[in-house]
Formats: C-alpha cells, structure tokens, sequence
C-alpha cells in the first residue's frame, strides 16, 4: 500500500481539537490504515488576508484508494469543519492537502502530488520531519528530513529573476528591499542559480531556459526550476516567509 501524507493547518477555532477529530475520522476511514500524527506547530500567518497565528501539523497513513478518492475525502472533511475558500491565502478551519502518495507523481487539474509547495514550506517540513523524515521526495529525490535541514542552513540563497508583475529595471531595488526584511537571506542574480537553494522568476522561458542549462550541474544544493512563474512580489514575500519562519511544536493532540 502506498504510504501517504497529508498537511494540516488551520486558524479559527480550536484548531488542536479540530486536529484531533480530523485524526479520529481518518483513523475511522475504510482503506486507511496506521494513521499516525504529528504534535502541532504554531506557525507564523503567511499572506497579508491570512489572520492569526496558525496551527499546523500533518498526518501519515497506509491506503488503498486511489489518490483522487483520498482528495476528495479529505475536501469532505473540510467542509464538514466549515472550511472557506472564498479569500486566498485567507484564514481557515482547516487546510487538508496531500503531500505524497507513495512514490507517484500525480499532475491533474484538481491535485498535483507531490505537493509542489512543500518542499520549501518550514510549516509544511517540519511536521513531516517528525512522523516521515525518512521518506524520499519521489521528485528532489532526497528526504523530507533533508529538505527541512537545508532550510537551516543559513543564509538561504535565493537567485530572484525578473517577475511578471514588475518591472525589470526595478530587480536591483526589490533585492534590497528583501535583503532587508529577510537577513537571514542571500538573495542572488539568476546568472549564479546553480548554487542558489530557491529561484523565483516570473517569466516561463527564463525558469526553462534555467532548468536545461542546471541540468547535470555539480551543485549539491537542489535548486528549484520552478513549478510556476512567481507574479509579485508578495509572491515572493510569502515564499521567503514559509522558507524562513520557525514553527514552535507544541504538546502532541493526537494520542
């Protein structure tokens, strides 16, 4: 059976009892098996409509139903706890996404697993370095507690390119005014990518022109040939917050 994960977080309400429910139910699911969660983790709100602090875990189980049956139920359960997507990167009840299943790699119009944010998210990483750090990201091809260790290996060195919704003549002046709100950040040209960790552009052609020319490339850090143009630079602010932020574990919820 393949072995899965799911992210959770959330941020209204008592988020580490609707944790626990949530754990009850998967548990209770026909064709799950072996659910295993993670403590909570309070985590910074990322996005500037996200709201309070958030609590975010995640889950690990053993399934025989297909990938689009695990989303399906697991959008189920969020309705059932009064989940809104009326507002992006809005405040929530709870986020249920699938992280992995198994080692597929899945890319239809309603899921793509892995999930293509994860392996940057701290909020996302860290729980799974608890319950699934040995598990090997069926794209990046290491674990996902090595995704999380590189993350702590300061500064992060972040190659940003031009993005879609700026101008150009401005990229000097957007990499100074990130260097200063994330020290903790090295922030690159694109034309020193191959050492960089992340790489944020906003033009298709420039991260697949990358993608070829770091094809084969001796770095040992992974760097990301992009999922998808980044548009703004609030874009890039909430990259940069989910990479660096450092979530506080909290007492286990689900024993």
């Amino acid at each position: 059976m393949p072995t899965c994960c799911v992210a959770a977080g959330g941020n209204i309400g008592d988020v580490a009892a609707t944790f626990r429910q949530v754990w009850q139910i998967l548990e209770q699911t026909p064709g799950i098996d072996g659910v295993i969660a993670s403590r909570p983790y309070q985590t910074i709100p990322v996005g500037e409509n996200a709201g309070d602090v958030f609590l975010n875990g995640a889950y690990r189980f053993e399934s025989t139903l297909p990938a689009t049956v695990i989303l399906n139920h697991l959008r189920t359960i969020e309705e059932q706890f009064g989940r809104s997507r009326s507002l992006a990167w809005g405040p929530r009840t709870i986020d249920l996404d699938l992280v992995i299943y198994g080692e597929d790699v899945i890319q239809l119009p309603q899921l793509s697993v892995p999930h293509p944010a994860a392996w940057y998210r701290r909020f996302v990483l860290d729980p799974m370095a608890e319950i699934a750090g040995e598990l090997v990201h069926p794209v990046h091809r290491v674990t996902f507690r090595r995704l999380q260790e590189r993350l702590l290996e300061l500064p992060l060195k972040v190659a940003l390119g031009p993005l879609a919704e700026e101008s150009e003549d401005r990229l000097s002046d957007l990499r100074w005014q990130l260097q200063q709100e994330f020290p903790q950040v090295q922030l690159m040209e694109l034309s020193q990518a191959a050492t960089a960790d992340l790489i944020l552009a906003g033009r298709v052609d420039v991260l697949e022109t990358l993608g070829a020319r770091l094809i084969g490339t001796t770095s040992t850090r992974l760097v990301d040939t992009a999922q998808r143009p980044v548009r703004t630079l609030a874009e890039v602010r909430h990259v940069l917050l989910s990479a660096t932020d450092s979530p506080q574990p909290l007492e286990p919820v689900c024993e």
